[in-house]
């Protein structure tokens, strides 16, 4: 940039407010409902669903897309939402656990593979994922910050 000159500005299309789902969506008895007109009511653009290794593959190589299209089924566009995976499992982690804290992968491959299979199904209908959450925390992370990161750099690939 030259001196005088400001950057372009960006610009999102419909409302920047977003409303996070509920933490068991679809999940341990918790119906997959819609919610995304009420969202939408409300005057927010953007909305957030968690999901959990265990509930998409119970089993490897096992998958239940009902949360997941449940939830891709109700946005309009892959700009409206968000959905943030823990790596939480009762056979593929560390930590077997249903629910929190999620744990590193036994096999990262595995973990490359679930995220790459969860991502190809959500193609063109998500835009925006987060893996797991909060490395500080014993709630939302049961490794190390450095299993953290390579969970991160698997879930990126």
């Amino acid at each position: 940039m030259t001196r005088g000159t400001s950057a372009p500005r960006i610009t999102l299309q419909g409302s920047p407010f977003g409303i996070a789902n509920g933490f068991l969506y679809g999940y341990q008895g918790v119906t997959a409902y819609e919610f995304m007109p009420t969202v939408r009511r409300l005057g927010a653009g953007f909305t957030k669903t968690y999901l959990f290794w265990n509930q998409v593959e119970p089993k490897r190589g096992t998958y239940d897309w009902t949360a997941v299209d449940a939830f891709v089924n109700q946005l309009k566009s892959p700009d409206e939402g968000l959905v943030g995976v823990f790596s939480a499992s009762e056979w593929a982690v560390t930590k077997p656990s249903t629910l929190l804290p999620p744990s590193p992968a036994k096999n990262p491959d595995d973990y490359y593979r679930f995220i790459f299979d969860l991502v190809s199904h959500c193609r063109g209908r998500v835009r925006y994922w987060q893996n797991d959450a909060e490395p500080n925390s014993p709630i939302y992370w049961g490794g190390t910050k450095e299993e953290f990161v390579a969970a991160l750099a698997e879930a990126s690939r």
